[in-house]
């Protein structure tokens, strides 16, 4: 039978002493802002009316985001009667699904189309330079006081690849949402524990 070596200073378990000062506490999935950071220089000249404020402000719409995921290939290789597994290329999607509500004014369903269709637009097709249209983003962790950042990924020259089509039925009763994807180059990790990783 197993028994619990307990710390007799205190008597508690070490885990729950290392748990206690080293986690501290377990990250909220609802404390986390998103931004754009650096808005893609084809919208601000074709639509000045989306101010800094605006593109900080993104976020009181938005209701679901993931962050980034990571994902090498595993390469194996035999050499000698050994079996070694070496890790290749990144196979990460680089693309985030996310969904947000529509507003009234359908300010920040706006704003995404716009981005989007700096990509391909709908009436021709055309799309400008990628320097144009890509954009990095901010998706900021917060601690339980609400203030304290403890997390930030930034996605680098990110764009929105996919704006999805909105659920209406008149016999509904609830706020309208929509999803979108946001396609990226890499991202780039920042606070924390382990800092800038690219």
């Amino acid at each position: 039978m197993s028994e619990v070596i307990k710390d007799s200073s205190n008597n508690k378990s070490p885990r729950i002493s290392m748990l206690s000062e080293n986690v501290q506490d377990f990250q909220r999935d609802y404390l986390w802002k998103v931004s754009i950071a650096v808005p893609p220089l084809g919208l601000i000249g074709r639509y000045p009316e989306y101010s800094k404020a605006v593109l900080d402000n993104i976020d009181l719409w938005m209701n679901v985001i993931k962050t980034p995921s990571s994902n090498n290939k595993a390469i194996v290789l035999n050499w000698g009667g050994e079996r070694s597994v070496w890790a290749g290329p990144s196979e990460a999607e680089n693309t985030m699904d996310c969904e947000a509500y529509v507003d009234m004014n359908w300010i920040n369903y706006d704003l995404l189309d716009a981005c989007q269709q700096l990509t391909g637009t709908n009436e021709s097709n055309a799309s400008v330079t990628k320097p144009f249209y890509v954009m990095d983003i901010d998706l900021v962790l917060y601690a339980v006081d609400k203030e304290t950042i403890v997390k930030k990924f930034t996605l680098k020259r990110a764009w929105i690849q996919k704006i999805d089509s909105i659920d209406l039925k008149k016999d509904g009763s609830d706020f309208a949402k929509f999803n979108f994807t946001i396609a990226f180059d890499k991202r780039v990790n920042k606070i924390g524990k382990l800092m800038d990783l690219a």
